[in-house]
């Protein structure tokens, strides 16, 4: 390695290491850049500047600093770096192919860092036998295993799910997450219950518990005993609310102001035919209806379901900061970045999307995107894809209401602890559902959950193009238990109010 004498490369890559650990980005990328300059066969330094290119949204760069770094010295921190790189930039053969030289025997850091990338590059498969490759030679540990079980869920093997959690429970039975993590899971039986462990946890609690009391309502609601679930859900939701007071007002002026800014009906796109996949995207409350209404429609052989992409959203963030880095003006409010996205160009946009798509989808002529957030920006999804097209399954509010209220307590927001705030809440939403239907008429489908199930289906199917096969057994979508009624009555007061 020809250095220049008396520069010492590995003292200077631990300042970028420090300054980068302190947030002092500047300082970064100028310690780095005179080290690539004057040590340009230190492997470290080109990984350094890769990671400072990932940090300012720039993974092609990165990549070739990351490839660069491979060429100085072998490094599996490095060819995992460009793993990474590969799944920003939506590479997913390169990337999976990147993935599986390294193999499972990596360092325990960069092991799960493996198994997370596995996940973003829907290898659900090798991202299991990571973590349990993992389990075997570190020993178990609950966060392992809790992990493990998601990715077990995610493949639908939801018995091996549970062993793994119990397994996890006997570890770290302080740990209440993993006991709502795994009365969730699947449906409790009469032969295969926790109540009584569930119980006999809460009494020993000196602290409030809510994710003990939502694991028991749900275990008492599988076992149909409303009473013991309602009362047990109800003490859940207070401790909760307790911990994490919210109000929906800012939700609601982040709604009122989407609508304001956009506003104007979509222009019609050209009659053209499509190349390719076209996205579909199910969009509106996480009360169940778009998970069932995806199953549904993932039966026909040209419908490909992709799950929760999530590539949008990052893309849609590094334009906005590159603008805002040519406009020396950073975008902190909401209705800054409204108005910047409304100057972003929407093909870009789109082209970047598209390109994310993973081989799998090829084939298919739709492919379902159910990533959260996306109703928030349909307005600009559906201009950046013109033949893309999206589905708003719309239940009943009070039917919404109950089953958020009655949901994983990990994958709903804040708003479904306090009745009266989930009721103002679901009334905005359901506006925003509604003046998307206004904008996008001809994308956009309001799929209406209280008509007959045959009605319903033809209209799903009419607006995919496909002829419509039987109706659903799943339908309504939507279905709480117990008697709302009688156990929501402030939901149902607040929905009543104009």
């Amino acid at each position: 390695m020809n250095w220049e004498q008396g520069y010492n490369a590995v003292s200077v890559a631990h300042l970028v290491r420090t300054a980068l650990e302190k947030e002092d980005l500047t300082t970064a990328i100028e310690l780095c850049h005179e080290l690539n300059q004057r040590a340009p066969d230190y492997g470290p330094g080109w990984h350094l500047a890769a990671e400072i290119a990932l940090l300012r949204d720039n993974p092609a760069s990165a990549l070739a600093m990351a490839k660069r770094s491979l060429a100085c010295q072998a490094d599996s921190a490095a060819e995992l770096l460009v793993v990474e790189c590969h799944c920003r930039l939506g590479q997913y053969r390169e990337g999976r192919a990147a993935a599986r030289v390294l193999g499972h025997g990596l360092p325990p850091s960069l092991a799960l860092k493996r198994a997370e990338l596995l996940l973003a590059l829907h290898c659900p498969d090798d991202a299991a036998a990571q973590y349990r490759y993992l389990l075997e030679t570190e020993g178990a540990n609950p966060t392992l295993l809790s992990a493990l079980a998601d990715v077990l869920s995610e493949m639908g093997q939801l018995r091996e799910a549970e062993q793994v959690l119990d397994q996890a429970i006997q570890l770290a039975p302080q740990q209440d997450a993993l006991w709502a993590q795994r009365a969730y899971l699947r449906k409790q039986s009469e032969a295969n219950h926790h109540i009584e462990t569930l119980q006999f946890a809460i009494a020993r609690r000196d602290r409030p518990c809510p994710q003990l009391h939502f694991a028991l309502a749900k275990e008492w609601a599988d076992l149909r005993c409303e009473d013991a679930a309602w009362q047990n859900l109800h003490l859940g939701a207070r401790q909760q609310q307790a911990q994490q007071p919210y109000n929906a007002s800012r939700d609601l002026s982040r709604l009122r102001a989407i609508r304001a800014h956009w506003d104007a009906p979509a222009a019609k796109a050209a009659e053209t035919t499509a190349e390719g996949p076209q996205p579909l995207f199910l969009i509106g409350l996480p009360d169940g209806a778009i998970g069932a209404l995806a199953d549904h429609l993932a039966q026909h052989p040209q419908v490909f379901h992709l799950g929760a992409h999530q590539r949008f959203l990052p893309e849609l963030e590094r334009q906005l900061a590159r603008q805002a880095r040519l406009r020396d003006r950073p975008l902190w409010s909401t209705q800054a970045k409204l108005a910047a996205s409304a100057q972003l160009d929407p093909a870009a946009l789109g082209q970047a999307y598209l390109a994310s798509l993973p081989p799998e989808a090829e084939e298919a002529r739709w492919v379902i995107d159910t990533s959260p957030q996306h109703d928030l920006h349909l307005g600009l999804l559906l201009r950046a894809l013109p033949h893309a097209r999206a589905i708003a399954p719309l239940a009943p509010l009070f039917h919404s209401g109950a089953a958020l209220y009655q949901a994983d307590p990990r994958q709903t927001g804040p708003y479904r602890y306090d009745p009266i705030e989930l009721a103002r809440y679901l009334k905005g939403h359901r506006g925003l559902m509604q003046h998307w239907q206004r904008c996008h008429p001809e994308q956009l489908l309001c799929l209406d959950l209280n008509q007959p199930a045959g009605v319903a289906t033809e209209a799903l199917w009419h607006h995919l193009g496909f002829a419509p096969p039987p109706p659903s057994k799943a339908w309504p979508f939507v279905r709480p238990w117990g008697d709302i009624d009688s156990a929501l009555p402030e939901l149902l007061s607040a929905l009543s109010k104009d």
